[in-house]
């Protein structure tokens, strides 16, 4: 399969072709992880679909007595926030794999120093896209109810289907200890001229430990400014990389070993605070990845109407600050990244209001426009194969239909109870209160 590179002749001599570096070989393999990472927004956009379009047809309750209409679920607030941030990841996938495949494709193409660059990129934003992807899937499925239970919702097979990504390619705990040494080393030649853009972070950062600067917000408003979104993840990623680099000093000086000896079994003693580290290097990736992409749209694209650019710019605000306040991934020590800037100062309790403020009003703006961004997937209901997701929101009738029966009408000889087909007849034809 690599014989252009390397291959055994007939003598079983192993020869290398001196004009191949193996080094590209490797970054040729480098494509999964990337691919895997593009993958996680087609997952996203599936589940949200799915969740969104069964929510602006599924009511529940009434807040006015004098309404004879139930509310739809997707005008609770609890109910956008729980699958509206999983579609604003759906794009922060997508506009990280953009940024990650046009990092490999300059490595590929030999540019210096950007093959370590990938593997440790491609290696973090892998571990933690996929656990992104798999925490939204899921949200999803519980934000539809029983009925995101059921293989008729195509949530299931879709989480099924989905859960490999966390192992295949690197278990993603692994990875995250790899990425966490490349950190490490970087940190400690902080100030090589050849240190890679994405770690710009860790060449700003002076000599010491991260200073006690505070966050410039002035007001809520200004965290939706993408430099302040920025500013707020550098911080975030350098006070973790820089403790993580505090406690392997301490361990160092009392140990008598130098760095290169951090292989041993006392550096294993740390791997949730290394794990810590890599997800905080690979938040800020996306973070930058997500503002980067989108003013590389605004820039280029002949088709971004003043609207379109407005929503990108609401859904990459919901993400970046709603991961800011409660990480949907599974940390050690860091319990979200607002604890950190909390700890070290950078954000007052006003500032953690603020966001949370911003959030709740992103989210309003962004219902919406919920259904019509999801519709923008282009996702047919043939590829869905979900009976509450359809284009049309035919939910009960295609749920009927999907039961086995035959042209979606009920099959007196099947032996389904007919007082399920009634119940189901009787939500399709009434106009007030859903039955289930």
């Amino acid at each position: 399969m690599l014989a252009r590179t390397a291959y055994i002749n007939n003598a079983g001599i192993f020869v290398k072709n001196p004009d191949m570096d193996i080094k590209q070989v490797y970054a040729t393999m480098l494509h999964s992880r990337v691919a895997i990472v593009s993958g996680a927004c087609t997952a996203l956009g599936q589940a949200s679909t799915i969740a969104i379009r069964y929510s602006a047809i599924r009511r529940q309750f009434r807040s006015d007595p004098l309404n004879k209409k139930e509310l739809k679920i997707l005008d609770y607030p609890t109910q956008q926030h729980r699958i509206l941030i999983p579609l604003a990841s759906a794009f922060a996938a997508h506009f990280t794999g953009i940024w990650l495949m046009k990092l490999t494709n300059e490595s590929m193409e030999g540019k210096k120093g950007t093959l370590a660059e990938v593997h440790n990129a491609s290696s973090g934003l892998k571990c933690l896209i996929t656990m992104i992807a798999s925490s939204g899937i899921e949200e999803c499925r519980k934000a539809c109810g029983g009925i995101g239970y059921s293989k008729l919702s195509g949530l299931c097979d879709l989480m099924t289907i989905y859960l490999q990504f966390n192992t295949v390619e690197g278990e993603n705990y692994v990875l995250s200890q790899q990425l966490s040494k490349y950190l490490l080393k970087s940190l400690s030649n902080r100030h090589d001229a050849l240190l890679p853009p994405s770690l710009s972070y860790i060449r700003n950062a002076g000599s010491g430990f991260p200073q006690h600067n505070i966050c410039s917000a002035e007001n809520p408003q200004d965290f939706l400014n993408p430099n302040i979104q920025l500013e707020m993840y550098a911080f975030y990623a350098r006070s973790v990389v820089f403790t993580l680099s505090e406690i392997m000093e301490t361990i160092s000086k009392k140990s008598g070993m130098s760095s290169s000896d951090l292989n041993s079994s006392l550096f294993q003693q740390y791997q949730m605070q290394c794990h810590d580290a890599a997800m905080a290097h690979s938040s800020y990736l996306i973070a930058g990845a997500f503002i980067e992409g989108i003013q590389d749209l605004e820039s280029s694209s002949p088709y971004l109407t003043p609207t379109i650019l407005s929503t990108l710019q609401d859904l990459r605000s919901l993400f970046l600050l709603s991961f800011l306040i409660s990480s949907p991934v599974p940390l050690s020590f860091v319990v979200s990244p607002a604890t950190v800037l909390l700890s070290q100062g950078y954000l007052q309790s006003y500032h953690l209001k603020w966001i949370q403020e911003t959030i709740s009003e992103l989210l309003h703006r962004i219902r919406n426009v919920a259904v019509p961004l999801v519709d923008g997937f282009g996702f047919s209901d043939h590829y869905l194969a979900s009976a509450i997701g359809g284009y049309e929101g035919n939910v009960y009738q295609d749920l009927w239909k999907m039961s086995g029966q035959g042209e979606g009408r009920w099959n007196p000889e099947s032996k389904v109870d007919i007082r399920a087909w009634n119940i189901i007849q009787d939500i399709i034809r009434s106009d007030s209160m859903s039955k289930i």
